[in-house]
């Protein structure tokens, strides 16, 4: 059952990435196209990530902020950045 909490847990805060990152490409107004060429991510495979079918790692969240201009914690699930303040 723990295990079953955990991956449950794990698949919110990718989904909460994904959404986080998905809505500051839209704001950026950068193409997923540019944001794949600019992060060296497969553009088949951010899609995945932005969709919620694979994992986005912390690498990944450094290199889409690096590709938009922007802070990794602006979009970073608020659940990681809350718990490492505590």
């Amino acid at each position: 059952m723990a295990w079953q909490d955990s991956h449950m847990a794990s698949q919110d805060i990718n989904l909460e990435a994904a959404d986080m990152i998905s809505a500051a490409i839209e704001r950026s107004g950068t193409s997923r196209l540019e944001i794949a060429t600019l992060t060296g991510i497969p553009l088949t495979t951010l899609r995945r990530k932005l969709m919620g079918r694979s994992p986005i790692n912390l690498e990944d969240i450094f290199l889409i902020a690096d590709a938009l201009g922007i802070p990794p914690v602006s979009i970073t699930p608020n659940v990681l950045t809350s718990e490492a303040a505590a």
